[in-house]
């Protein structure tokens, strides 16, 4: 997930959930969480929702990088359990790298041409948990893949430069 912003981005609901996978299902999963900035607050408020003096080895902060879609690549689901946002280009650009999303379905995320399957309810860590774990548990099928590639290409063919400057030229159309 990305969590320069501890509260908006719901990066305590993505550490309660995960400590919840971890502790009642012994499942052994990492929450990696991509900082462009606030590195020592987000190290210091996850410390201190956990009761503990430093971060426990199942949660890793990593820098920025301009290769995003490495991030992307790596992850066996991206989070975002935002509380708001704008458009979220981060769901985007994961379900266009084949990355399984679950993400919080608050009306900037629920909107986007995503599977329904991919939204909890927002501000909801149990539900996260529950959707975490169902996505964790899938196993790899032709199916499953399928599944990414329909995301993937449900993206490409909304949100792709083309169909953006279809839309600008209609606007603009319909004002003339």
């Amino acid at each position: 997930m990305f969590g320069y912003n501890f509260e908006v981005k719901g990066v305590d609901l993505a550490v309660e959930a995960v400590r919840q996978l971890r502790a009642q299902v012994s499942f052994p999963v990492v929450l990696a969480v991509a900082l462009s900035s606030n590195l020592e607050s987000v190290r210091r408020r996850i410390a201190e929702q956990l009761g503990e003096a430093t971060l426990p080895d199942w949660i890793l902060l990593l820098p920025p990088r301009e290769d995003v879609g490495s991030y992307y690549r790596m992850a066996d689901v991206f989070l975002s359990p935002s509380r708001q946002e704008g458009f979220c280009y981060a769901l985007v650009e994961a379900a266009y790298c084949l990355t399984p999303v679950l993400a919080s379905a608050i009306d900037a995320q629920k909107d986007l041409a995503l599977p329904q399957s991919a939204f909890f309810p927002p501000l909801d860590a149990g539900a996260l948990y529950a959707a975490l774990y169902r996505v964790l548990s899938e196993e790899a099928s032709p199916a499953s893949a399928q599944r990414l590639e329909q995301a993937s290409e449900r993206v490409r063919q909304t949100y792709a430069l083309s169909r953006w400057a279809e839309r600008v030229c209609a606007a603009y159309d319909e004002i003339l």
